[in-house]
């Protein structure tokens, strides 16, 4: 197949070259030039899409898959698809699973009630990260109603692994590499889910390949998979000798602590957010989505952080001084006794 990739040269959308040059498609890419090199072996493109004439360089071009990796622009989803409507066989959009309106029920699946669309009327509407999920939901509209059955929706969860830039997942493993007292946050039993970034890309290329259309669920692991498991895992794959304490949400949410930024994969255990990790992908896994051993994902997220260096200053995660600072109120503060050293 000829695959075009919106995108291309950066975490995903490498990621995504590679497995469809791994199953033998060729690849082309469309992108500014700024955000990294090309990879090996494509056709390279260039285009802002910001831009009235950004798919200009695609005139003239065909292809049976689009897969469309960019930020959540509603404007760029809408040309694209108008573009490329007769010149491509099937438009698969990334979109994300935190579309969905509500998060207190378990096994949430793809019928599920999602967030009002937002059809931004300012170019600053699509930059802010506040209005991330309604332009998803947006976009999403845009692509099923453009292209009908020729139209993919792929809602993954926090995409995980090598090259992520975002600093989330890997703080664990760097963080733990480290040594030391780990903060730990919430309960161990607390579930948590992930995907790996070259499982994903697998999955989309599989999915263009087999011609599926509509909405799929991609997350993981393909086993459920406790907080308290996932950092036990990255005490074995690093080889350290951290210790970890468990410090309660109360204390955490006292601090100011964000979600998924300042502690990744922490959410307070409160009603409204027990379906954010137990996410049903059953629909992805028999369309043929799977999944890699945790260890794997830990490892490839390891790597990346020696990479760029442990004591970096970071995107996402605890410096070493907040965190102790953080410890040090747990110890002194009273509390129901929920920590728990490992």
């Amino acid at each position: 197949m000829r695959i075009l990739i919106l995108g291309g040269t950066v975490f995903l959308g490498r990621a995504l070259v590679s497995a469809a040059q791994e199953r033998g498609h060729h690849v082309s890419i469309l992108t500014r030039g700024l955000s990294g090199p090309d990879p090996l072996g494509v056709q390279a493109f260039r285009g802002d899409r910001d831009a009235a004439d950004g798919l200009r360089a695609l005139d003239g071009q065909t292809f049976d898959v689009v897969v469309d990796t960019s930020r959540q622009a509603v404007s760029h989803v809408r040309a694209a698809t108008a573009q490329l409507l007769h010149r491509s066989g099937r438009y698969v959009f990334t979109s994300a699973g935190s579309v969905y309106r509500d998060f207190s029920g378990t096994g949430i699946r793809e019928s599920w009630p999602t967030v009002d669309p937002m059809w931004p009327t300012d170019p600053a509407h699509e930059r802010d990260r506040a209005n991330y999920d309604r332009l998803n939901v947006a976009c999403e509209q845009v692509v099923l109603g453009a292209m009908g059955d020729r139209g993919l929706i792929i809602r993954p969860g926090l995409i995980v692994g090598a090259d992520d830039p975002s600093d989330r997942f890997g703080y664990w493993p760097g963080r733990i590499a480290r040594g030391g007292e780990v903060l730990a946050p919430g309960r161990p039993e607390q579930q948590v889910q992930f995907i790996d970034v070259r499982d994903l890309a697998a999955f989309i290329v599989h999915a263009a390949e087999d011609g599926l259309s509509g909405i799929y669920n991609a997350y993981g692991p393909a086993q459920p998979i406790t907080m308290g498991e996932f950092l036990s895992a990255c005490l074995i794959e690093t080889g350290s000798d951290a210790r970890l304490q468990w410090v309660d949400d109360d204390l955490l949410i006292q601090r100011g602590l964000r979600p998924f930024l300042d502690l990744p994969l922490w959410l307070p255990d409160l009603p409204e957010n027990r379906g954010f990790s137990t996410v049903d992908f059953s629909k992805a896994a028999a369309a043929g989505l799977t999944h890699r051993p945790i260890t794997d994902t830990i490892a490839a997220a390891l790597a990346t952080e020696l990479r760029f260096g442990l004591e970096r200053k970071r995107r996402a995660g605890l410096d070493a001084r907040r965190e102790a600072r953080l410890l040090a109120d747990w110890r002194s503060t009273p509390h129901t006794p929920l920590a728990r050293e490992r």
